[in-house]
């Protein structure tokens, strides 16, 4: 008889702790999971509106937006845009019209998603994508940093120049230029 209390004890004291670890598992791996969709949406969300006013601006030859101009407002009076687009951190995005023919896009997002998609867009060709420049801002006073092209100071390693401009903040803000034509 006390071997099976025995056993019965080492079961729970072995069974209980290895349930709670699997459990633990399974929900940081579905965290993980939900996160990436998040970076993906986000990503897709970016590179759409892109494409989207790109052919707005070959359809409509005479169009160029000015520095600061909304965009996003002019894409909602062509028709093109039902919803003013909000990233899956429920932050909006902003598009404004840049200078020399080009488009800038920001929006707020945890930091270590500001530096995954900076790295994620650098990985892919820059100039394939039209991307012109990417900066970065945190804290209270945001003052833009930027990320690409690398600053000289951190031009040998580009990873630096992204730290430093998504910042140590829980939130930073993404500045992204794409020229337009």
């Amino acid at each position: 008889m006390p071997t099976r209390k025995k056993t019965f004890s080492l079961r729970y004291l072995v069974g209980v702790p290895v349930s709670v670890i699997i459990a633990g598992a399974v929900t940081i791996s579905f965290l993980a999971a939900i996160e990436n969709l998040r970076f993906i949406r986000a990503t897709d969300q970016i590179l759409q509106t892109v494409v989207l006013v790109r052919n707005v601006a070959s359809m409509m030859k005479e169009y160029a937006p000015q520095p600061g101009q909304d965009i996003l407002a002019d894409l909602s009076r062509f028709g093109q845009l039902a919803d003013l687009p909000i990233n899956p951190w429920h932050e909006p995005l902003r598009v404004a019209g840049g200078v020399n023919n080009s488009m800038r896009i920001e929006t707020d997002l945890p930091t270590r998603d500001c530096r995954r998609l900076a790295f994620y867009l650098m990985a892919r060709d820059p100039t394939d994508l039209g991307l012109q420049s990417i900066e970065a801002a945190y804290g209270i006073q945001p003052a833009w940093l930027r990320a690409y092209p690398s600053p000289p100071a951190t031009h040998a390693h580009p990873e630096a120049a992204v730290e430093n401009a998504c910042g140590t903040e829980a939130y930073a803000r993404l500045g992204l230029v794409f020229r337009i034509r």
